[in-house]
Parts: C-alpha cells; sequence; structure tokens
C-alpha cells in the first residue's frame, strides 16, 4: 500500500485529494487524508471509515456522512451548513438581537438579526414591494434578489459571504479556505456589533 505524504499546504493538498478515490480503502493514509481535508475545507469535516472499511467524508457539524469530494464540497457551500456552523459558532445574546426589533416581523431584516446566525453585509439588502404589495429583495452587492427564503439563503451563504469579506478586508491570497473565511467572517461580524455598542459617557 502506498503511504502518502502528509500535506502543508493547499498545493499539496489537492495533491494528495486527487488520489483519495484510487486510495478510499487505504486506511493508513486516513491521517493524511484528514490533514488535506482540515487544510481545505476546514476542521467541521473529518475522514470516518463505513461499515465496508472504506473512507468517507463525514459533517461534524451536521452529522452527515458523503462518499465523494464533490457531495462534501457541495455541503460546505449549501446553506443548512452555513446555518448550522453559525449556530454552532455565534454565541447568544449579541448586539444583532437587540435591533431585529428595528425592523417590521415579515422582513429579511427581522429574520436575520433575530436568528441566531451572523450575517455579513445586512446592509447591502434592499428591500422592493411591487404592485401586489408582495416583498422581494435584491443584494446590491452581488446581484442576487428574490422573495425572503432565497435572500435569507443566500445571505449566509458561502458566495455572499466571501464577497463581502474581500469587499472590507485585504486578503494575501486569492484563494480563502473555510478556515480562513471563517476566522475574518468572526471578526467582521465582531467588529459591527462593536459599531452597534453605544459609546460610554
Amino acid at each position: 500500500m502506498a503511504l502518502l505524504r502528509m500535506p502543508f499546504d493547499n498545493e499539496s493538498a489537492l495533491d494528495v485529494m486527487r488520489k483519495f478515490s484510487g486510495l478510499a480503502y487505504s486506511l493508513v493514509n486516513k491521517g493524511v487524508f484528514n490533514e488535506a481535508i482540515k487544510i481545505l475545507y476546514g476542521s467541521e469535516f473529518q475522514i470516518t471509515v463505513d461499515l465496508s472499511k472504506r473512507m468517507q467524508f463525514a459533517c461534524q457539524i451536521c452529522n452527515r456522512e458523503m462518499n465523494s469530494e464533490k457531495a462534501m464540497k457541495e455541503h460546505g457551500n449549501s446553506g443548512g451548513h452555513q446555518k448550522n456552523l453559525d449556530k454552532k459558532n455565534r454565541s447568544s445574546g449579541s448586539a444583532f438581537t437587540a435591533r431585529a426589533s428595528n425592523y417590521a416581523s415579515d422582513s429579511i431584516h427581522h429574520r436575520l438579526l433575530n436568528s441566531r446566525i451572523a450575517p455579513l453585509g445586512l446592509q447591502m439588502v434592499e428591500e422592493y414591494i411591487n404592485r401586489r404589495g408582495n416583498q422581494y429583495y435584491k443584494c446590491i452587492l452581488c446581484g442576487a434578489h428574490g422573495k425572503i427564503d432565497m435572500m435569507y439563503q443566500h445571505l449566509i451563504g458561502k458566495k455572499h459571504t466571501e464577497k463581502y469579506i474581500r469587499s472590507c478586508c485585504i486578503l494575501e491570497n486569492s484563494i480563502l479556505n473555510p478556515n480562513e473565511r471563517e476566522a475574518l467572517r468572526k471578526k467582521l461580524v465582531h467588529d459591527e456589533e462593536l459599531m452597534l455598542m453605544p459609546l460610554r459617557p
């Protein structure tokens, strides 16, 4: 059995992952594959072994198993995963919850601010009412538009989050791995909450 070298950066991790399908039963490489997905996708994903002794991918946040890297990527980008990740990382009693009362209860702003999800770039959302009196929303940062559910998923998703981070931060690398994106997201959420706090006399 071929023993793979431990990856140390994105390039070496990508090289390791190219070999996964051919070595999925090579349990001696489990630690190497675990390190590769940690570098590329974050610590919320791990390698587990199914009943047939084949390695597979598992999301520790959502308690879900996947048999391919493609399925893991799709899951990592899904709104459900992002929501569960935010729930895990968000502390209760933030300044966002207090601000929810400033908006109508049927608005996207109220839904996001009243939830346990820490949205970024909420100020980039414009609300419209069409001729029938129905609300719809547009993200002026990304150009996405739609009703509440669609816009909610957009705002907690990877594409919007990363675009907002790029608009606010000078990045050393053009590609953000999940750990870097999450660290920057937390920093921006913290900074936005500090801006909302009243000044002490």
